[in-house]
Order: structure tokens, then sequence, then C-alpha cells
């Protein structure tokens, strides 16, 4: 008799190195001690190169060998059962450690959790735990459900009943009027509906955990706030301690720091500023949206990266990136007098710049995921370069402020963009480059592309020069040099009236 179950299965990678944990499924035949799968390709190791035509040799539930080649049965174990996978990719289980099995979000929620029974939701889990185990996850995490119905649906996945990913399940402890609590109806049936381990202070908190536990909880979700989570002073995250905030939002009025600890956001995470702040953290962040309220917000160290997922709209603020990424899913708009500033790192992001606005760029990769148009000041002061990727960034009717090394890779300017040198500087592009006015401001410019220069040049300063090298240089107007020089080694110059 065939038994279908999710198994847990570790793989001792044989001369490789390593310990593999994998969660297949598979139809397990309960009288037999051996199975042999004969694997097209196999990922053994996440982050190696697959492997070609392996066979994996399972004993008592547990991968004891991978072995080269598709070896017979009769090699191995002539009881074994035969598992053929050879035209088929073999990987690890996918985790999740965040879900919801009991249902899924929609516009009628709050309706069905009134009308269904007990029973129903345990048959709606039936069916989700089994479309996620479809998807390629076997270990799942569930944290919040209908206990009675998240344990019996652990155990009968463990026991073979139905099928579905090996289960965490939480038991939720929750404050009165917390995200655990039940809100939004009748008196009541808030009465009918409050769990027993909703709890208040310290001891009566240990009684509702003690609960949980009492009745099947693998683990215990604590959510201690109304969704959201304030720290008026800050704090700090030291050695092994965590922060998880995932689907929080988190609102802070005073700086952050958890390089020592783990801060654990998502995709539904949200960052509420208070006040200007510095928020510290090891590896990428990732939240939907920021909402600044006009306060001014830095990322602390080099490893202080942030993602953000909506589109953004910096209205009146500042946001220091320093050394760390921005990584911006959606568009940017920067407006009233608004500054992203970078000394370091990667900025990839796409919209708007308005003519208040400046993005300050010192020794960083601007990498655009969307068109960038800047009618404000893009500003570099130390070698900077931009990795278009077949979008587009528009200088027209802005300002180029250089004091490092930019290269510009294909961006367009017009007769109405502004080029202004804060130290001397070297300036390249893809294509041919216009610029209405050109200030020197008593320093020395390379630039190694076409340039067109639309306004009046003056060069007034014993430190002004204009080096085109092998490029052309095009002047539509007056050119007037009382010190500094133009020189150029074999490229052409053109004047398009006097030159004084």
């Amino acid at each position: 008799m065939l038994e279908s179950k999710s198994v847990s299965l570790g793989i001792a990678n044989r001369g490789r190195g390593l310990l593999l944990i994998c969660a297949v499924l598979i139809a397990v035949n309960t009288m037999a001690d051996t199975q042999v799968i004969h694997a097209g390709r196999l990922l053994a190791v996440p982050g190696q190169d697959p492997l070609s035509q392996q066979t994996i040799v399972i004993e008592n539930g547990k991968i004891v060998d991978v072995k080269d080649g598709f070896i017979g049965i009769e090699a191995i174990n002539e009881n074994a059962e035969l598992i053929d996978l050879s035209s088929s990719f073999v990987m690890p289980g996918l985790m999740d450690m965040h879900v919801h099995l009991q249902g899924e979000l929609g516009p009628n929620n709050d309706r069905e959790a009134l009308r269904m029974s007990g029973s129903d939701v345990a048959m709606a889990s039936v069916h989700y735990a089994h479309k996620t185990l479809m998807a390629g996850f076997t270990t799942v995490r569930d944290l919040g459900g209908r206990p009675e119905q998240l344990y019996a649906l652990r155990d009968a996945i463990e026991k073979g009943g139905v099928e579905g990913p090996r289960i965490i399940a939480s038991g939720g402890v929750s404050v009165t009027g917390g995200h655990g609590d039940v809100d939004g109806v009748s008196p009541d049936l808030l009465d009918m509906y409050t769990a027993k381990t909703i709890c208040d202070g310290p001891y009566d908190c240990r009684r509702a955990t003690r609960r949980a536990i009492k009745f099947g909880a693998d683990i215990i979700k604590i959510t201690s706030t109304g969704g959201a989570l304030t720290l008026t002073q800050g704090g700090t995250l030291a050695n092994d301690s965590t922060l998880d905030v995932s689907g929080t939002t988190l609102k802070l009025k005073a700086d952050l720091s958890a390089e020592g600890g783990t801060l654990t956001t998502n995709d539904s995470s949200v960052l509420h500023l208070l006040d200007a702040v510095t928020v510290t953290f090891s590896g990428e962040k990732t939240f939907k949206t920021l909402e600044h309220n006009s306060k001014t917000l830095s990322l602390g160290s080099a490893e202080s990266d942030l993602k953000l997922l909506d589109p953004q709209t910096l209205s009146s603020v500042t946001l220091h990136t320093g050394a760390a990424d921005l990584n911006l899913q959606g568009t940017l708009t920067l407006s009233s007098n608004s500054l992203l500033d970078s000394t370091g790192g990667t900025l990839k992001l796409g919209g708007t710049i308005d003519n208040s606005s400046e993005i300050s760029l010192l020794g960083t990769e601007l990498a655009l995921r969307s068109d960038l148009a800047i009618s404000g000041i893009l500003s570099s002061d130390a070698g900077s370069t931009l990795s278009r990727n077949t979008r587009e960034l528009n200088l027209s009717g802005g300002t180029l402020k250089l004091g490092g090394d930019l290269e510009l890779a294909g961006t367009i300017t017009d007769d109405t963009t502004s080029l202004t040198l804060q130290t001397g500087a070297s300036l390249g592009n893809s294509v041919p480059t216009t610029f209405g006015t050109l200030d020197l401001n008593g320093s020395a410019l390379s630039i190694t592309m076409a340039t067109t220069i639309n306004d009046p040049l003056t060069l007034d300063a014993a430190g002004e020069q204009l080096l085109t090298g092998t490029a052309a240089l095009t002047l539509n107007n007056t050119l007037t040099v009382s010190a500094g020089k133009l020189t150029s080694q074999s490229g052409l110059v053109s004047f398009g009236s006097t030159v004084n």
C-alpha cells in the first residue's frame, strides 16, 4: 500500500563536504525501507551548479548517498523502490516562515470569519496546505489561525492522512486590543470570539503562553501591539536579540541600531518616521513604504541597505543613504527642496526630481530601474557612474554639478541644461551632449564626448581650463578667454560666433 506524505530527508552530500536537509514529496512504500531516485538534474547544494544524472539513495526516510549516473536498484538493494525523475529537476523543498493556511486575504474575510464553522476552516486549510505543497514549499511556519484546526492539520500531515508541508504551528499570545485580539464586531460577539490566550501583564501572559503550549503550539507568536511598534526612544539590538516587524508599522522617534542583533522585515512592513532618525542594520531590509512625514532618514552604515517596494514621494525631506545601497522598486518623486544624498553604494531608482530638489552622488553608482528625469540638481563629487540598463536619464532643464569624474552613459541633455564645476572634473557620455551654459568656476573640465555649448562661454580665471582631447567641441555663441585656456589634441573645435 502506498502512503503519500511529505518526508524530511537528510542528504549526506558525498565528497562535497556539506550536509543538505531536503524535503521532497514522494510516494512512500510502507513495505520498503529503501527508495532510489533517478534525478535528471539535481540541485544538491544551493548556490552551486546543478548536477546531471544523479542517483539519490534513501533508507528509512533519510538520504544516505548521492551517486553519479543512474544506478539500477539491483546494485543498491533489489527490494528498493525506484522513483524515476530522470526527466525532472530535483531540488530541496522551499520553506516559508510566515503563512496562514486557513485562508487567503480578500474583501469578504470579515463575513466569512463569522459564517465559517470550525469544520469549514479545517476543510479550507486542507486545500491551502495541498496548494502550498504543490507550489514547492515543504516546510512552513503558520503564524496565526484557529489553533484547534491548525494543530489538527499539522498532525494529520505528519501522520500521512492528508498531503501538505511540514507545519511549525504557532500559538498566538496577544494583549487586550492588540493585533491578535478580535475587533470590529458587536460586544456579544467580541466576548464570544475573544481567545483564551489574550492577556495583560507578565503573569497573565505567562498563563496564556502555558495554555497555548498545553494545547499543542510549537512556537509562540506574541502580538504585543495593534499592528504597529512605536520606539519613542529608539533602541539597540545586541548579541542574539531579535526584532521581527514583519507585517508591522515600525514607528521611530529616535535612532535604531540592529547591527548586533537581527531585525526582520517583509514586503508588508512600513517604516514610519516621527522625527529625524538614523537606522543601522546589517544586510538589506525591505519595507513596503517609507512614511517620512518630512523628517530626515539616515542609513547608519555601508551594510544598512534599504529596499522600498511602493512608489516614493519625498517632499521637504532629506534622505542620507551614506555608503549603503538604496533600492527603489517603484518610482521616486523628489519635490519641495528634497535631497537624496549618497556617499557610496548603489542607488537603484527612477522617477522625477523637480527643480528645487537634488540628488547628490559621492563615489556612487546610479543604476536606473526606470527612466529618471532631473529638472533639479544632479551633483557628483567623486568618481560616480551611471548604469542605464536601457533606461533613460534626462537632465534637460536641470543642473549638473561636478566635483569629480562622472560617466553618464547615454544621458540626455539639451540647451536648457546647465553644467557647473565645483572642483576639477572629467565628464564622459556615450552620446553627443549639449549644455545651455557651462560655468568652469575657476576649475578644469576634461570631456571625452562630442559636446555642444549653446550660451556664451567665458574663461576668465587662471585655473579655468576646458580640455577636449580628441572629442569635438561646438560653441554656438561667443567665446571669451581672458585667462585660462581651451585645449584640443586632435578634436574639431567649431565656433559659432566671435572669439575674444
